[in-house]
């Protein structure tokens, strides 16, 4: 249950224990049937620490006019919508809301001191400034990767793909959706540039993990499991020195670094674990559908014209879940 190493980080780190507590009780949301007492009063104790965060909120829906603080608020509104939806679905929307209005500000594209720029239609090359700007850090970089990793995943309201109304055939605003795959595409490529994991980029990696394949644009998907299951290999010893990645040709110096914070490798492989599970299972439900020749087809198209796993593939992967789990025990 990967939900208790995101419990341990939560305890572990100060700075980001809300998010990992609150992804924990999501996936637990995923698993119960009915709430408890107990867990209730546990939830609602962490949302009034994310609630006095609401009372610096201004009217652009920023968190008093911070990049970074307005991010980490987003995320951690957009998963507590969904845990709440089946305890509180009132009070469960209005977190998604006040997420939207969050998100709406960091849709503000920063263009000189004295104005902004709001993504419309016929800007959206300016999604990829704040992926370019130099004058946001990385930090900031990686929190906003993380916010509409998880408003990709929550905004689920206008994910219809065709619309059947008497406007169909007029030209329509661009949808908030496509606005947050054009962010997370144009962001992984920069936060997830080099082989290192943070704590933000393991959020960013679970957010994109659980995303429904429909949500989640695959070229990014790909590019943050594939860095995903490179450091857990790192912590597991399996480092292999790169001339692209010099950052990581002193394996000695990584693992220590790595070993210094045990909540985090063991909640970083137990990421890895659930990554390379889902990837077999995936492989495998596509084996039992080689008799429907429509469905082998679309699976195919949809996953970027993937091809199902070779032996040696499927041998590799298993490799991995064996030695994650040896790892976790």
């Amino acid at each position: 249950m990967v939900e208790k190493y995101y419990e341990t980080r939560g305890k572990d780190t100060e700075k980001y224990s809300l998010c990992y507590k609150l992804y924990a009780a999501d996936i637990h949301e995923d698993d119960v049937s009915e709430h408890n007492e107990k867990d209730v009063d546990a939830l609602n104790s962490m949302m009034a620490e994310l609630l006095e965060e609401s009372d610096n909120q201004l009217d652009d829906g920023s968190i008093g006019g911070d990049i970074y603080r307005t991010a980490i608020y987003t995320a951690n509104m957009c998963i507590a919508s969904r845990v709440y939806e089946s305890i509180d679905p009132i009070f469960a929307r209005d977190c998604m809301h006040t997420a939207l209005e969050a998100g709406r500000y960091l849709m503000m594209i920063p263009d000189d001191e004295n104005s902004a720029k709001s993504i419309t239609d016929d800007q959206s090359e300016n999604i990829s400034t704040v992926a370019s700007k130099k004058d946001f850090s990385i930090t900031e970089k990686e929190a906003v990767l993380w916010a509409f990793a998880e408003l990709l995943r929550t905004d689920i309201e206008i994910r219809n793909a065709y619309d059947h109304s008497m406007m169909a055939g007029m030209p329509q605003k661009m949808s908030r959706q496509k606005k947050y795959k054009m962010m997370v595409n144009n962001l992984t490529s920069v936060v997830f540039e080099n082989d290192d994991m943070d704590d933000l980029k393991l959020l960013t990696s679970i957010a994109m993990q659980r995303a429904d394949s429909e949500s989640a644009p695959s070229e990014s998907v790909g590019i943050i499991a594939d860095k995903l299951c490179k450091y857990a290999d790192r912590i597991l010893g399996n480092e292999i020195k790169s001339d692209e990645n010099p950052e990581t040709e002193n394996a000695d110096k990584a693992h220590e670094e790595i070993k210094a914070d045990d909540s985090f490798k063991k909640a970083v492989v137990a990421t890895a674990l659930t990554q390379v599970t889902n990837e077999l299972e995936k492989d495998d439900e596509s084996n039992d559908n080689d008799s429907q020749l429509i469905k082998v087809i679309e699976y195919n198209v949809l996953k970027n014209n993937k091809k199902k796993l070779s032996e040696e593939e499927r041998n590799d992967l298993l490799n991995k879940i064996e030695a994650y789990k040896n790892y976790l025990l």
